[in-house]
């Protein structure tokens, strides 16, 4: 006789939980394991049997569950959730962290938190006289930024300023991850330093003729669609939006290749850019 399908349940008796099928579904010969779905038992009948050519089924609204549950599965089976790259932990982080852990913040402090762009930048310099914390970490991502919040949280600084997103997209991480981890950030901060004032940066544009990197090519509506984001989480929390990316792009919204030697990194004059935009728009 030939087999349509296979369907093996376990009841919730047998298993010990509640609406929980476990075990494998079978279509057109491929094997599936069921997980992560809430589904009530079916009807006994179903349980630990297999349908046929020739089977009487039972009646249809017993039938129809499994059917659209063989359909959804099958559809399913055909795309296996893809696996995300959150790595930040490496030893330049690492190294990074015990510097910071090694310092005592001074009081009333502007953070620079991000990546490789935020660590370049010689914020001291550039603010004389001001208590500067410089929280850059190259390669560093939002899962990185979110790992180290208690510290910079601990200081309960007067301003801070967060761009992080380019080494998340780098990696291929859905926009609707970084988002997430960006409201995630700033339920953490508002809760825990509520008295900082705390800038949302965009994501700055790259100028892809310099860059040698696959992963950092054809980016450019990547980036616009994730500040479009951004803004909106900004507004969502009424925190200022600073668009860095209207400052740094030319025309044809790329970074401005007088401003990078590598197509990402920024040369010093656009800090001195970046600080003077600050201070324009009364933020420093």
């Amino acid at each position: 006789m030939r087999r349509l399908f296979s369907f093996f349940y376990t009841s919730p008796e047998e298993s010990g939980r509640t609406c929980q099928p476990t075990g494998h579904f079978k279509v057109k010969g491929t094997r599936y394991r069921l997980r992560g779905f809430s589904l009530c038992p079916l009807p006994s009948a179903f349980n630990r049997r297999s349908l046929g050519v020739g089977d009487r089924l039972p009646s249809p609204h017993r039938l129809l569950p499994l059917i659209f549950l063989v359909l959804s599965l099958h559809s399913f089976a055909q795309d296996p959730p893809k696996k995300i790259d959150s790595n930040y932990n490496n030893t330049y982080y690492q190294g990074r962290m015990e510097l910071f852990n090694s310092l005592t913040p001074p009081k009333n402090a502007i953070v620079f938190l991000g990546n490789s762009i935020t660590e370049r930048g010689a914020w001291g310099e550039l603010l004389p006289g001001q208590p500067i914390m410089n929280r850059g970490i190259g390669g560093d991502n939002t899962f990185g930024v979110l790992a180290r919040l208690e510290g910079v949280a601990k200081a309960k600084p007067k301003k801070l300023f967060l761009l992080i997103g380019i080494n998340d997209l780098s990696r291929g991480l859905p926009k609707e991850v970084i988002i997430n981890n960006y409201h995630r950030i700033l339920s953490y901060l508002i809760s825990h330093t509520p008295k900082t004032k705390i800038y949302i940066q965009s994501v700055l544009p790259l100028y892809e003729p310099f860059t040698k990197e696959a992963y950092l090519k054809n980016k450019k509506d990547s980036i616009l669609q994730l500040n479009a984001g951004i803004k909106q989480v900004a507004e969502q929390y009424h925190i200022p939006y600073i668009n860095l990316h209207e400052l740094f792009a030319d025309v044809n919204g790329d970074l401005k290749k007088e401003l990078t030697a590598d197509g990402i990194h920024l040369r010093p004059a656009a800090y001195v850019m970046w600080v003077e935009f600050l201070k324009k728009k009364k933020y420093l």
